[in-house]
Parts: structure tokens; C-alpha cells; sequence
């Protein structure tokens, strides 16, 4: 059996004094991983599933070896990006399943174009020919 490491926190709204130093992060703009953690908890809270389907796709990562960026996997974060960006392409039409969601994120992302396509790390994607 496999042990599953992710490094994404999902829920810590029960800690008042951490949002709080969140908030105060985010207005001094100290650093930059409050804003990925505020970005994070926006994402978790707007997108159905987004929880779900991270964490299967860190298992499946993770199964195959995918899940080290050291040695050329995807990071949470980056993977956690991924999800977002194909979300948010879909509009209104985000299957209400897990597994369906997890499905077609994977079709989708087999034949995405990586040359002429990047990723955002707002979640958003953009056309590589003006670079």
C-alpha cells in the first residue's frame, strides 16, 4: 500500500486568528503563497468537486510517479491550476459527478496543445503565439 503525501490544506476556517493573518498578509503583500492560499480557498469555495477531483488526481499522479516536480511530475499547486483552468473553460457546464469531471478533465487534457496553449496560474488559459 502507497501512502498518499498532498500539501494542499483544504479546510482551516475553524482557525479565526489564521484567516486574520491571511488577511493582513494579503494587504502588505509580503508574500506571494497568501495570495495562492487566498486564490486556493476562492476556488475550493466557487467550483463543486474541485476538492474531489485534486485529490484523485494526486492519487493517480502519485501511483504512477507523476507526483514529484523534482524529478518532472506536477506539483499540487500546478495540478490544483490545471483543474481550475479547465473549470473555468467550461462555464456553466461542470458535470455535478466526481468521476465524470475527473474523466473529462483527463480527455481534455490529452489532446490540449501545449505549444500554443499556456496556463495561467489565475486558473485562466492563454495563447502561446504572442510570446
Amino acid at each position: 500500500m502507497k501512502i498518499l503525501n498532498i500539501d494542499i490544506i483544504f479546510d482551516d476556517s475553524g482557525h479565526s486568528e489564521i484567516s486574520e493573518y491571511w488577511a493582513y498578509m494579503e494587504k502588505s503583500k509580503i508574500h506571494l503563497s497568501f495570495k495562492s492560499c487566498t486564490f486556493v480557498w476562492n476556488c475550493l469555495n466557487h467550483f463543486p468537486n474541485l476538492k474531489e477531483v485534486t485529490i484523485l488526481l494526486k492519487k493517480f499522479l502519485a501511483f504512477h510517479e507523476f507526483d514529484q516536480p523534482y524529478w518532472g511530475g506536477l506539483s499540487s499547486y500546478s495540478v490544483f491550476v490545471m483543474i481550475t483552468a479547465y473549470l473555468n473553460s467550461l462555464g456553466n457546464q461542470i458535470p455535478s459527478s466526481p468521476s465524470k469531471l475527473f474523466y473529462n478533465f483527463l480527455k481534455f487534457y490529452s489532446n490540449f496543445n501545449e505549444v500554443k496553449t499556456g496556463i495561467n496560474i489565475n486558473g485562466s488559459y492563454f495563447p502561446l503565439s504572442g510570446i
